[in-house]
């Protein structure tokens, strides 16, 4: 079974995997995407760039990209 990114980070997130294991699955679809638990925020944008990067949400509004 081939997960798409997005699944297995947020299943990876609501199983309570550590950032290692989400990545272990990760690498194991194929995808260059890894989580970094040295950078902070508390959503994951997805700029086309490769990785995914820690933002600030609030209220459904992005209010900091700094991660």
């Amino acid at each position: 079974m081939n997960k798409n990114i997005e699944t297995i980070i947020r299943d990876g997130m609501a199983e309570g995997k550590t950032f290692a294991e989400i990545n272990e699955a990760l690498e194991a679809a194929g995808s260059n995407v890894r989580l970094n638990a040295n950078r902070t925020g508390n959503a994951l944008l997805y700029t086309g760039t490769g990785s995914l990067d820690p933002v600030t949400v609030v209220d459904g509004k992005l209010t900091n990209g700094d991660g």
